[in-house]
């Protein structure tokens, strides 16, 4: 199996996965409907709170630049 190598600066994971996230709906969004109503409830609660830990990091980010 062939592992990806790092980035070339530090990333923050849980930024980059909301980014792509958004990017992908945005791109196609009639397919969030169909990933929202195939995830459970739990699983959509963990994902609010990924998404919201996401943006205070980011909001981190941009303070200290």
């Amino acid at each position: 199996m062939i592992m990806p190598s790092p980035p070339l600066i530090p990333i923050d994971q849980l930024v980059y996965l909301m980014d792509t996230l958004q990017m992908a709906f945005t791109r196609e969004p009639e397919s969030y409907p169909h990933v929202q109503s195939a995830l459970c409830v739990d699983t959509l609660a963990l994902c609010e709170t990924l998404f919201q830990t996401s943006q205070e990091s980011r909001t981190q980010q941009l303070q200290q630049q």
